[in-house]
């Protein structure tokens, strides 16, 4: 029965994730849009930064979304493109199901399947119109086709281990990484059981792993280098607040941005819940960030010994390319700050949980049980992975651009910083919008440069809400009778009764008459209508 079950699992799991995000309708939220915005440019250049919001994406990504929007039209909610990341992960998944490690192992299926669908950072970007996807599908796809390596020196091993370098080098920022390290891995594989099958390092491996390594690098050169730069750079303006500048401070610093590596492994949940636990029994909150840290290191190193074990060629590509993220992280050259930032390696992650969790279940439940349980555990992250895409939420702009136009459309909107990316992309758009900032791409990100928030060197907290934003409301709503103010992605502001203040003493009474998730609608007036109108939207 599991063997039978098993032989679906390339099929079922992807086909729930396109079925759940087909029938998602929901506005692109702040980082989305400021990526739709490019996409939609008409003569947008895809071999350069994207002209605004300081993005950059693949070239092969932006290519796909951007044929995609010209097939189906570029209309809000631009539902085409979540359905591209959701294809890019299901592939990425079917692939990794249907692969020999994995198809001749029906219980490492389940327990594989089981990972994926309970993992909420890969359910999360199934439904992100993001590049994430597409790192995914690129690293799933190479380590696929090329853990073959160990154990044949066939013409075809080869042949479509560089196709699919060559497909994924497009789609994939950091593909070079996981080449890289997989190849190193499967070198030391085959040097220490050269002889049946292979032949030690042979020269149809050597001239194979060299043509990928050269593409890779002519690609990153002439093609990414200029792009993968600037992401790093915007990764370091974003992130990299209060960071050192002396040499042991630099390196402590991304010594901890490694141990990151291991906790992101997890996602962001399950760390953050164990780390808030740890300071609800008392322990201090830095303390607690190093002891998650700490654990999930010990956890991930336990899982490769395991791994090592049960499928040395997996064991020891996973070894080889987490040292390739090391030196890379020590020497700054890969800056890794979020969870999401992770994602290339979720592939590699999830196979070497699947098999570490099959050696424990081998050794402590044999047989039937070990099945049995694997089947337990596939069923519960399938309900996990399903209710968090049905849950899905994201700021809800569109609704409230549709009460402006049906309610008082003469009315200028005042946008909050934050929300003006999406209100780009979605429609109806106001007749007259106020405090738009400037979207071109500069070394200064575009929100510092419009007012809403400060960058400070010194500080941790990468942004700080701007005092003098406010007051924007009024030198720009000089002689306005009413005033719509729109905000959306305002987590900065501890909350808005500075902005409705300023309104109250330029314009008149504020009502707010409409609230959506992560998104709110005030209306202002000199005298009369602000409560009619807040009487319409109860209505």
């Amino acid at each position: 029965m599991i063997c039978k079950i098993s032989r679906f699992l390339p099929f079922i799991v992807p086909v729930v994730m396109l079925v759940l995000v087909a029938q998602m309708r929901i506005d692109p939220w702040h980082d989305e849009a400021m990526l739709l915005a490019n996409l939609l440019i008409p003569d947008l250049n895809l071999f350069a930064p994207l002209p605004q919001y300081e993005q950059a994406g693949p070239v092969g990504y932006l290519w796909i979304a951007r044929v995609l929007l010209t097939l189906t039209g570029s209309e809000p909610p631009y539902a085409v493109l979540r359905l591209l990341s959701a294809f890019f992960f299901a592939a990425g998944t079917g692939v990794l199901l249907a692969s020999q490690p994995l198809r001749s192992r029906p219980v490492a299926a389940l327990i594989f399947a089981a990972i994926i669908c309970g993992s909420s950072l890969i359910w999360s970007y199934t439904f992100e119109i993001k590049h994430y996807s597409a790192e995914f599908f690129a690293s799933a796809l190479v380590l696929v086709v090329g853990l073959p390596l160990a154990s044949s020196d066939r013409v075809a091993t080869f042949v479509r281990f560089l196709v699919a370098v060559l497909i994924g080098g497009l789609l994939s920022f950091t593909l070079p990484v996981v080449v890289a390290g997989l190849l190193g891995g499967i070198a030391v594989v085959r040097l220490a059981e050269g002889g049946s099958a292979r032949s030690g390092l042979s020269l149809p491996f050597i001239l194979t792993g060299a043509t990928a390594l050269a593409y890779l690098f002519i690609l990153y050169v002439f093609l990414n280098k200029e792009l993968v730069i600037y992401q790093l750079s915007a990764y370091a303006h974003v992130y990299g607040r209060g960071a050192p500048s002396d040499l042991v401070g630099i390196l402590i610093a991304r010594t901890i941005g490694l141990l990151d590596v291991a906790t992101f492994m997890f996602g962001s949940a399950m760390p953050e819940a164990i780390r808030q636990a740890l300071v609800d029994l008392g322990m201090p909150l830095s303390l607690s960030y190093h002891l998650v840290r700490l654990l999930a290191v010990v956890i991930v190193a336990g899982a490769l010994w395991m791994a090592m074990i049960e499928a040395p060629d997996v064991g020891a590509v996973g070894i080889s390319i987490m040292l390739v993220v090391a030196v890379l992280g020590l020497g700054g050259a890969l800056q890794i700050a979020s969870a999401r930032h992770t994602i290339f390696l979720s592939p590699l992650a999830a196979l070497i949980f699947t098999f570490s969790l099959t050696y424990l279940l081998d050794r402590l439940l044999p047989g039937r049980p070990s099945e049995i349980l694997s089947g337990i555990l596939l069923v519960s992250s399938l309900v996990l992975g399903v209710n968090h895409g049905l849950n899905r939420e994201t700021q809800e702009i569109t609704k409230l651009l549709v009460h402006i136009r049906d309610t008082r459309a003469d009315a200028p909107v005042w946008v909050f910083g934050g929300a003006q990316p999406a209100l780009r992309v979605l429609s109806p758009p106001p007749a007259r919008v106020l405090g738009m900032f400037d979207p071109t791409s500069a070394k200064i990100a575009w929100q510092v440069r419009g007012g809403e928030v400060r960058s400070i060197a010194t500080s941790e907290i990468p942004w700080q809400v701007n005092p003098d934003y406010p007051q924007t409301i009024a030198n720009l709503a000089s002689g306005e009778k009413a005033l719509w103010l729109l905000f959306s992605n305002d987590g900065l502001i501890p909350d808005r009764s500075a902005f409705l203040a300023v309104a109250e003493k330029a314009i008149g009474a504020c009502v707010h008459p409409l609230e959506s998730w992560a998104s709110a609608l005030y209306f202002c007036e000199e005298k009369g209508d602000a409560a009619a109108i807040g009487r319409a939207a109860d209505r």
